[in-house]
């Protein structure tokens, strides 16, 4: 039997500021930002202010305990990881 463990990336803590989704989200191959991840990651902060936390996962987890998670499928549920061709 394997154990799961998650890792938590802290961006905020209560009562502090509420973190900039365009440095946290997904980054595109010309420097933007994924606009489905910021999205996802908006969301959140919405919702939840300096509570939000990034769970470190690919497509990263927005989430703030029983208030909710976000990912880009709720923002963009046909969104696929980015590609390269060669």
């Amino acid at each position: 039997m394997g154990r799961w463990i998650a890792l938590v990336l802290m961006v905020g803590c209560s009562g502090a500021e509420p973190f900039d989704c365009a440095e946290v989200a997904i980054g595109t191959s010309d420097g933007g930002v994924d606009d489905c991840d910021r999205q996802a990651c908006q969301s959140c902060v919405d919702a939840c202010g300096a509570d939000c936390v990034v769970l470190e996962s690919y497509p990263p987890q927005y989430s703030c305990g029983a208030e909710g998670s976000w990912t880009v499928h709720d923002a963009c549920p046909d969104w696929a990881l980015p590609t390269t061709s060669r």
